[in-house]
Order: structure tokens, then C-alpha cells, then sequence
């Protein structure tokens, strides 16, 4: 099978593509934390993050992304034309990994220009936060503490750019490493006070490796409050 950090459930050739994986896991390790893995898919499924029309993770919500178990654990892959894969395995112990594809590369008119958008990953970071905090606070205490480790992987020469007509990305923000590895520890009652607190400063930290050295947290903040209210 593939290991924790590995999630690669088409043989292979998942991890040859540039892709984003999120690693989540409790600071305690404890084997049979969720019970079964009926409890851990359900516990997925009740904590996705649905606020652009899809949800987060996406495997293991749609019919076509199948659930298959594992000792230990469950795991899902999606990948349907013209759309990232997606791949996620979770453990009853609480770890979480889940990779996709870099989106842009399969959006209309940006495949093959080597970017990425800077508000995707402003939404991309929050999802993530909120999923964590839906999933911990279910099964932590709140004086409990949770590793996050966002890394990319195959995205050097990645320019940021705003795909979106509302913003303007004066500069050229280019990322000169092959790959990247971001982790924080943060309590559970962090997470439910205020993830996306959490997620500016992974923000923050991703856009500095693409040499954006000073973008404003109120714009940050402006983006995030747009996701989260749907204002597309």
C-alpha cells in the first residue's frame, strides 16, 4: 500500500504531476482513535467544506470516487477528465493526507503557463483550515494539539497571477524551488476560535517562497471573507 505521505492510488503516476498535499495529523498518537472506518468516511463526509461549488475533499463525496479500506484506515482517488486527481487517506488514528493536481493546470486558457493563482490559494489554505477544525474538534479535546504540514511538490518557475478580472497582481512573483514544505502546530481551541487566522499565516509563508515579501493581510483577510460568503 501506499505509506502516509505517499497517497498515490493510480499506480504511480499521480506523483510525477505537480500537485499540493496536506498532511493533518493529532500531536498524539493513538492507533484506533475513530473506531471504524465507517465512522472515519462519515467523519470526512460531515466535515468537507463545500463554499465554491464543490467540496473539500472532494474524494469520497462524489459517486464516481469509490472508498476502499485499508488496516488502519479508508482511502479514496478521484480523477475524471479534463479535472485534477484527487487522492485522500485517513487513519483511524486521526492522520489525514490528501493531494491533488495543481487546478491550473487544467483550467481553460492557463494548462501549460506554468501558474498559479494567487486567490486560489488564499481559498485553497482556508478550506483546508476549516476542514481540520470541523474534523479535530469532533475528536480532540480542546487543550489537544494538531501537526499541519502543507507541502508542493514540482513547481518551480510557478508565476502567481489573479485570475480573477476584480484584482490586479502588480509584480513578478516567481517561485525558484523544485518544492516546498510548510508545517505548523496548532491547539484545537486555535482552530475553533479562529482558523482562518491559521490559514493567513500559511498564506503569508507560501507567498514569501514565491518572493512576494509584503501582501497586505487586509487583502488576505478581503479574499478569505469573499470565500467564505460566497461572493464569487
Amino acid at each position: 500500500m501506499p505509506n502516509a505521505t505517499s497517497p498515490h492510488f493510480d499506480e504511480g503516476s499521480f506523483v510525477h504531476l505537480p500537485r499540493w498535499t496536506v498532511q493533518l495529523r493529532p500531536e498524539t498518537y493513538i492507533a484506533n482513535r475513530i473506531a471504524s472506518a465507517s465512522q472515519l468516511q462519515q467523519l470526512v463526509q460531515e466535515s468537507a467544506i463545500s463554499l465554491r461549488g464543490w467540496t473539500f475533499p472532494i474524494v469520497g463525496r462524489v459517486t464516481r470516487a469509490v472508498w476502499t479500506n485499508f488496516d488502519g484506515g479508508s482511502q479514496s482517488y478521484f480523477n475524471a477528465p479534463g479535472q485534477r486527481p484527487e487522492a485522500l487517506r485517513t487513519y483511524k488514528s486521526g492522520l489525514v493526507v490528501w493531494s491533488c493536481g495543481i487546478g491550473e493546470d487544467t483550467w481553460h486558457g492557463l494548462a501549460g503557463q506554468n501558474v498559479i493563482s494567487f486567490i486560489a490559494i488564499i481559498y485553497s489554505v482556508t478550506e483546508w483550515e476549516l476542514f481540520a477544525k470541523r474534523f479535530y474538534e469532533t475528536i480532540l479535546s480542546v487543550d489537544e494539539l494538531v501537526h499541519l504540514t502543507v507541502r508542493a511538490s514540482g513547481i518551480k518557475g510557478r508565476r502567481l497571477i489573479s485570475a480573477d478580472p476584480r484584482a490586479e497582481l502588480h509584480g513578478d512573483f516567481r517561485i525558484e524551488v523544485q518544492e516546498f514544505e510548510i508545517s505548523e502546530t496548532v491547539g484545537v481551541s486555535d482552530l475553533r476560535a479562529d482558523a482562518e487566522v491559521v490559514a493567513r499565516r500559511i498564506v503569508r509563508r507560501i507567498f514569501e517562497l514565491f518572493n512576494w515579501n509584503n501582501p497586505d493581510e487586509e487583502m488576505i483577510q478581503s479574499w478569505q471573507q469573499k470565500l467564505l460568503q460566497r461572493q464569487f
